[in-house]
């Protein structure tokens, strides 16, 4: 799993450290060559465009994702009871 908002860029503090908006699954691990878990760690900017790793002032359940899906590739955002919406979530005021 990796975490959107890394746990060493001040995501141990966070309070949603290992909620499921801010865990995604990704093939291979942080030191796998080739694998998108290692260009995430190395902060490659088309896995940031997917919304796969984010910066430390991002809030992981407000920036979606993009996924493929049976019909092709989609837009979403992370649910915490660990699904997901094609719609964004309200913001709160």
């Amino acid at each position: 799993l990796q975490h959107r908002v890394a746990r060493g860029m001040g995501g141990t503090s966070r309070a949603d450290a290992n909620s499921r908006p801010n865990l995604v699954p990704l093939c291979g691990s942080a030191t796998t060559p080739g694998s998108c878990h290692l260009a995430c760690e190395r902060r490659d900017p088309a896995m940031r465009e997917r919304g796969l790793w984010l910066p430390s002032r991002e809030d992981p359940a407000e920036v979606p994702v993009v996924i493929a899906t049976p019909s092709g590739l989609a837009r979403v955002w992370l649910l915490a009871d660990g699904g997901w919406s094609e719609e964004a979530p309200e913001r709160a005021a």
